[in-house]
C-alpha cells in the first residue's frame, strides 16, 4: 500500500510499504478522505507538545471496512466509518468510566499509532463509528472534528441560550460556531486576525466577527457585552488569546481551552480569581460525542459543508501540508483522498 510518512520535521515521503497483518479484534479499512487537523500540522513543523517524526499522520479520516479477523461481527465487512482518534488502556480509572481520552497511557492514532495518510488503516473494530454512506466525504470526514465540538460544548455545561465567543476562526473554530448553533446558543460572535477566516466565520453561522487586533476592536465587542461573554471558547492555542479569553468573559464566566497550545500562558489571576471564572481544559472527545454529532447531521441541525477548500492526491501530500503552513494561505479544511 501507498502511505505518506513524516520522516523528518517538515519532510513528508510518499513511500510503499506492507499493510499490517491484522490482529484479533481488528479490520483493515481502505481510506477514502482524511482531513489535514491542526494537531498534524504541529507535528509537521515539530512543535507538537508530545509526538515527533518519523510518523504517519491522520486521524480525521472517513473509509469502508474491507477486511475483518475472525472474531470481528460479520456485520463489519463493508461498513462505511471514522475512527476514534484516542486509544485508552483499556484498565485505568478514566478508561472503565469511558473517559479514555484522560488516560495516563492515551495513545492516538496518526501519532502514536499509523493513521489515515494511507491507503488502508488497520485498527481494532471498537475503535470505528459507522456513518451513512450517502454522506459526501467532505462531511463524514469532519464528523470528527465535529465531535471534539461537541465534546467542547459540553465541558462547558448546556449552551442552550448562552452567548458566546470562539477565540480563531480556523477548521476546529469554524465547526464549533456551527455547533454551538446547532445546540441552541444565543449570540456567537468569532475572533481571527485573518480577514478570510473571518469571513467563512460569518458565514458559518457568527453573528458578530472580530479582528481584536484591531485597536476600535474591544470597544465594539463591549458595546455588544459591556459585561463579557458567560462562555469563551480558545480555538487558537496562544498565551495571549487565553488572557484575552479570561477579559472578555463575564464575572462567573467560562474559558474553555480546545487548542493545542505550543507554550505555556502567563494567567492574569486577579482576573480569573476574583471574577470567579473558570478555566475548563478539553481533551478530544468520548465516544457518545460521535454519536451526537451523527444524530444532529442527520436531523438537519448540524451543517459541514462548505469546509473543505482544497483536496489532493495522496501523491500531493507534501503539497497539501506546504499549502497550510503557508502563512495567510486560504484554506480551512484539506483533505487528502487516498480513495481517488
Amino acid at each position: 500500500m501507498r502511505r505518506a510518512t513524516l520522516d523528518q520535521v517538515e519532510h513528508l515521503v510518499v513511500e510503499t510499504v506492507e499493510p499490517l497483518p491484522l490482529g484479533p479484534g481488528e479490520v483493515r479499512v481502505a481510506v477514502e478522505a482524511c482531513g489535514i487537523c491542526g494537531s498534524d500540522l504541529h507535528m509537521y513543523k515539530g512543535r507538537h507538545p508530545v509526538l515527533r517524526p518519523p510518523l504517519v499522520m491522520g486521524h480525521e479520516f472517513v473509509g469502508r471496512v474491507v477486511d475483518r479477523a475472525p472474531d470481528v461481527p460479520p456485520e463489519a465487512e463493508g461498513r462505511r466509518v471514522v475512527a476514534i482518534a484516542g486509544r485508552g488502556c483499556g484498565t485505568c480509572a478514566a478508561c472503565r468510566s469511558g473517559a479514555f481520552n484522560r488516560c495516563a497511557s492515551l495513545k492516538v492514532i496518526g501519532g502514536h499509532i499509523p493513521g489515515g495518510l494511507a491507503e488502508f488503516v488497520t485498527l481494532p473494530w471498537d475503535q470505528f463509528v459507522p456513518v451513512p454512506d450517502a454522506w459526501p466525504a467532505e462531511t463524514a470526514a469532519l464528523v470528527e472534528v465535529a465531535a471534539v465540538g461537541v465534546h467542547t460544548a459540553e465541558r462547558y455545561g448546556s449552551v442552550a441560550g448562552r452567548d458566546a465567543l470562539v477565540l480563531g476562526a480556523g477548521p476546529i473554530g469554524l465547526v464549533l460556531i456551527r455547533v454551538l448553533k446547532a445546540l441552541g446558543a444565543g449570540r456567537v460572535a468569532a475572533a481571527d486576525v485573518n480577514p478570510f477566516r473571518r469571513r467563512m466565520a460569518h458565514a458559518s453561522g457568527a453573528d458578530m466577527v472580530y479582528d481584536l487586533s484591531h485597536p476600535e476592536a474591544e470597544a465594539m465587542f463591549r458595546s455588544v457585552w459591556p459585561e463579557g461573554v458567560d462562555a469563551v471558547f480558545d480555538c487558537a492555542g496562544r498565551p495571549e488569546t487565553v488572557v484575552r479569553g479570561l477579559e472578555l468573559s463575564a464575572r462567573g464566566g467560562t474559558v474553555v481551552l480546545t487548542a493545542i497550545f505550543e507554550e505555556d500562558a502567563r494567567i492574569p489571576m486577579t482576573v480569573l480569581q476574583r471574577g470567579e471564572r473558570r478555566l475548563v481544559g478539553v481533551q478530544m472527545y468520548h465516544r457518545e460525542d460521535f454519536d451526537r454529532v451523527i444524530a444532529l447531521i442527520e436531523s438537519g441541525r448540524l451543517d459541514l459543508s462548505g469546509l473543505v477548500t482544497h483536496q489532493f492526491s495522496l501523491e500531493e501530500t507534501p503539497a497539501a501540508f506546504r499549502l497550510l503552513a503557508t502563512p495567510g494561505a486560504e484554506a480551512v479544511k484539506v483533505l487528502v483522498r487516498p480513495g481517488g
